[in-house]
């Protein structure tokens, strides 16, 4: 007794991909090809029923393409070589004589698979701007990315009253029995409250007028296409700070963004220091915050901020500005922060 089970296979081209959408636009694709087909037939002799060979070919990679970009995948090469001969027992296989008792078919084939493959972004998701994602913190003389505290001024004393004799005789300026004397117009703070510190002494007074603070640019002034520069952004010497904030701006079609670190001005500094950098290439700007912890000032200059540049077009003069320049010196003291003339670079094509 002879028993047998069927089995149904899908023969052919079978293909898997799976997308994956960036932010940028571009598009990840995951592709699994399969290629199987027949290429043997069995029969068994007890049953007679007939069995096929499947053979069977795959490739898996990863393509990375832009909107509307189309690549090409080649491959998969079959090459089959088949021999089919019927001949008579015996005189068949007499040589050059056989052929006058059988025949014989020689059959060749070669097959490769080449695959195009195109992605429609069909929808992404809108990318907003920087300035509605993030903010600063701090005030507007000194930005910083941690928590603002109060500081605390000390005690107040109060004018006390006058009950000796000259208040009795009704000097000028005293008071009633029982009641504090009011100070006349222009001495004291605050209508006769003055800040005292805990030994009773006045705090010394801060000055009116803040320290100027100047930065500067440093930059080659011709580039060609394909040029890679470093733009350096420069706290004069002589100044102490305790952090700094401002804007670059820049031509998006001109130069790209490839690097924002440190300067050397925060090797100087006895702590450990945040540095903040935010890069907007669409719209042609990078922010950068430096600030010292525990409110210590750095002094000596130095660079503040290196930006990394590509020159991607050749557009002859533009130029690098810095805008919303803010820094603070000691104890967050504001600084009169002043930002230096546009440089001007000449690109040029190669």
């Amino acid at each position: 007794m002879v028993t047998g089970s069927v089995n149904y296979l899908d023969v052919g081209l079978k293909l898997e991909v799976e997308p994956n959408v960036h932010l940028d636009g571009d598009v990840a694709i995951k592709l699994n090809l399969e290629v199987s087909n027949i290429t043997n037939v069995v029969t068994q002799a007890a049953s007679g029923t007939r069995a096929y060979e499947i053979g069977t070919r795959t490739a898996q990679t990863v393509l990375r393409l832009k909107d509307g970009e189309t690549q090409i995948l080649a491959g998969l090469i079959q090459d089959d070589q088949r021999r089919d001969s019927t001949k008579i027992p015996a005189l068949g296989d007499i040589p050059i004589l056989g052929r006058l008792f059988g025949s014989q078919r020689d059959d060749g084939r070669k097959t490769e698979i080449v695959l195009s493959v195109t992605p429609r972004v069909v929808r992404n998701p809108q990318l907003y701007d920087v300035d509605t994602l993030e903010y600063w913190s701090g005030t507007e003389t000194g930005l910083r990315d941690g928590t603002i505290s109060l500081k605390g001024a000390g005690t107040s004393g109060v004018m006390g009253a006058q009950t000796g004799a000259a208040g009795a005789a009704g000097a000028p300026g005293a008071a009633g029995a029982g009641r504090p004397a009011v100070p006349a117009r222009g001495t004291g703070l605050l209508s006769g409250f003055a800040p005292r510190t805990q030994d009773g002494a006045a705090p010394p007074q801060a000055p009116s007028v803040a320290q100027p603070f100047n930065l500067s640019i440093q930059a080659p002034p011709q580039v060609k296409q394909g040029d890679k520069i470093s733009v350096l952004v420069s706290a004069p010497a002589g100044v102490g700070i305790s952090n700094v904030g401002f804007s670059l701006g820049f031509d998006p079609g001109v130069f790209k963004v490839l690097a924002v670190s440190e300067g050397d001005l925060v090797r100087k500094a006895s702590a450990p220091s945040n540095f903040s950098q935010d890069v907007d290439q669409g719209g042609g700007q990078v922010v950068i915050g430096l600030s010292e912890n525990g409110g210590s000032a750095v002094s000596g200059g130095g660079s503040v901020a290196v930006i990394q540049l590509e020159v991607v077009a050749a557009k002859g003069g533009s130029q690098l500005s810095l805008s919303r320049v803010s820094a603070a010196g000691a104890n967050d003291a504001p600084l009169t922060a002043n930002a230096p003339p546009p440089v001007i670079i000449n690109t040029v094509a190669q």
